[in-house]
């Protein structure tokens, strides 16, 4: 007992509150630790989605510039005449304005934008890759949009170097459904690409501001959302992509 006293207690009254403060020390090193990593993260997730931003920004831009074109060139087509001998300034205007060069150069200027988004994103894969998978569903979409492009864009040439001035009404009306069409679907492609935007936002800044984007639902389909296009595209997406 008096050994107790005398040698084991005085060693626990020591040791035991050194125990105690290098446990708490471990405790608050290890929260250090990873309120840092959770900062790094923050910080490269934060870095990474503004420079992604400015690429959809570009899209964005270039995109409309390109759907107003064919929204003008449906207008012009929907009042133009085809007779030579009639002075009409919707076809004067399609001719100057509206001519397949123009056409292409938009056309093109928005797939190249569409690229660099893209290639930003890959550069940045392992910190969006929970969000790979509606990458994959933009970049196929993307690439049946610029098949229907191309397709019409042969028949917008085929417009204009053969015999502008003497056309039938039903291929002037044919050529402009065709654009219609093609500038709906490119702005319900734009509609898909805001989705992913607000879904990046949500991924780099929702857990610190502990609120997220409400989703755009819509209660008609009159156009697709991401989540649609990943429907769409499920199989192509799991069979060449998903590994």
């Amino acid at each position: 007992m008096e050994i107790f006293k005398e040698i084991i207690m005085p060693v626990i009254e020591v040791v035991f509150p050194m125990i105690i403060a290098f446990i708490g020390w471990i405790v608050v090193h290890n929260l250090n630790k990873k309120n840092m990593k959770e900062e790094k993260r923050l910080v490269l997730k934060s870095e990474a989605y503004k420079e992604l931003k400015e690429k959809h920004e570009k899209i964005f831009k270039s995109g409309i510039k390109f759907i107003n074109f064919l929204n003008s060139t449906v207008s012009q087509l929907k009042n133009y005449k085809s007779s030579v001998y009639e002075s009409n300034p919707d076809r004067d205007n399609l001719i100057e304005n509206h001519h397949e060069e123009k056409f292409k150069f938009l056309m093109d200027e928005y797939g190249d934008v569409f690229v660099e988004f893209t290639s930003e994103w890959e550069r940045n894969a392992i910190i969006f890759k929970p969000l790979v998978k509606k990458r994959y569903a933009l970049q196929i979409e993307k690439k049946e949009l610029e098949k229907k492009q191309k397709e019409i864009f042969s028949k917008y040439i085929l417009f204009f170097n053969d015999n502008i001035y003497n056309k039938s009404e039903e291929n002037i009306e044919k050529l402009r459904e065709d654009i219609n069409l093609l500038s709906e679907k490119l702005l319900d492609f734009m509609y898909c690409m805001e989705d992913v935007n607000k879904d990046l936002q949500d991924f780099v800044y929702g857990d610190l501001f502990e609120e997220n984007i409400k989703r755009r639902i819509m209660s008609e389909k009159t156009s697709s959302t991401i989540d649609d296009l990943l429907k769409k595209h499920k199989k192509e997406i799991e069979k060449n992509y998903v590994k």
